[in-house]
């Protein structure tokens, strides 16, 4: 856990210059996201916010709402917080923790995008979430994963289906990953990703009634969703 506050905290304005919403697989995911937020005016956690890249969109989305951004790492915070006051969003607050030692209050939807692999106990954190949110509340993970082969063989149909748009969402991947500086690689924090098929099972155990996964051209990339 340490490790990854001190390299986001030190890769931040890096991070940030990467500017991942250009790529279409990335925005793909941030709007899968937002379309799940069916309340005009609520209470968002962000969980991972980083410098705010989906936080602020669904701020601005929702002015009526208040969204709070959960991040590990101060000076990704700090990099959020430039980019509401230039932006002139004042719905919005920040805890620099973990996901695992965040005092969560009570909240109507929590989102992430792209950070949950980090979480080593998702049990917990999902768990955590699911006692906090409010009655046919959502959890919405867009993340990277780690497929299983029965994902995979569903995602491939999924790409015959679209050729186009298939080609789309890999030349974006590729471009993702040029655009990656050799630190950022290597010096990487450990990750856990899981199958998206997995994670709908521990938000079933969780509690949720319902879970469902929407996927991507990307067998790596997907949203999931778990409604209370």
């Amino acid at each position: 856990m340490t490790r990854a506050k001190e390299f986001f905290d030190e890769l931040a304005r890096e991070y940030e210059a990467q500017s991942r919403y250009k790529h279409l697989f990335y925005r793909w995911i941030v709007e899968a996201i937002t379309r799940q937020i069916d309340n005009e005016k609520c209470e968002i956690l962000d969980l991972g916010t980083g410098t705010g890249e989906l936080l602020l969109r669904v701020a601005a989305k929702f002015p009526q709402s208040h969204i709070t951004g959960l991040d590990i790492s101060t000076a990704m915070v700090e990099e959020a917080k430039k980019k509401a006051e230039k932006m002139s969003i004042n719905n919005v607050t920040f805890i620099v923790s973990s996901m695992e030692k965040a005092r969560i209050g009570n909240i109507d939807f929590a989102i992430s995008c792209l950070a949950f692999h980090h979480v080593e106990n998702k049990e917990q954190v999902i768990s955590k979430i699911y006692r906090v949110l409010s009655e046919k509340g959502k959890l919405v993970i867009g993340d990277w994963f780690k497929p299983c082969e029965k994902y995979r063989e569903e995602v491939e149909k999924l790409r015959g289906k679209n050729l186009r748009r298939t080609k789309e969402f890999d030349n974006s991947w590729r471009q993702a990953l040029r655009a990656m500086s050799r630190e950022y690689r290597e010096n990487h924090p450990d990750e856990y990703p899981i199958c998206p098929h997995r994670l709908k099972e521990i938000m079933r155990n969780a509690g949720f009634k319902k879970q469902r996964v929407v996927k991507s051209p990307l067998a790596n990339f997907a949203v999931v969703i778990g409604e209370k």
